[in-house]
């Protein structure tokens, strides 16, 4: 088999689990969002659609999870390499976002474990890329 084109429902395990991952993420900054939105009167400076770009990126990302299923594996190498330069960019924003909160001082907005939850998350579905890109040449051969 020289293509490793499925359908979503018959995608790898490891790309369900990816975008179970992201889809955890887009979960929790939705909840993060409305967290941010009620501590307003708190918390004025809070740039409520941060979370929300966030969820965009997400999205994206969880997109690119499921693409790596229909690509060859000569482009599931670029996809998944592309794709651990986003999650690390992703990274770097969401604990930017997450500090906005939780500077010295804050009594914050009440999404902390909403955070640790994002941060299990994203953990996860950066470890799970190389599994991913291994079954990809190893299904290719």
């Amino acid at each position: 088999m020289t293509s490793t084109s499925l359908a979503a429902d018959e995608s790898p395990v490891d790309v369900r689990e990816l975008a179970w991952d992201i889809a955890c993420i887009r979960g929790a900054l939705s909840e993060i969002a409305t967290c941010w939105r009620r501590s307003l009167p708190r918390l004025p400076g809070l740039p409520l659609r941060l979370p929300l770009q966030l969820h965009d990126t997400a999205r994206q990302i969880e997109a690119d999870a499921f693409c790596l299923a229909d690509v060859n594996p000569g482009q599931a190498a670029g996809l998944a390499t592309d794709m651990a330069a986003r999650l690390a960019s992703f990274q770097h924003d969401i604990a930017a976002a997450r500090a906005m909160t939780h500077a010295p001082g804050s009594t914050g907005a009440g999404e902390q474990l909403l955070w640790d939850s994002v941060a299990d998350a994203r953990d996860r579905a950066g470890s799970r890329l190389p599994g991913l890109l291994v079954h990809q040449v190893t299904f290719a051969g």
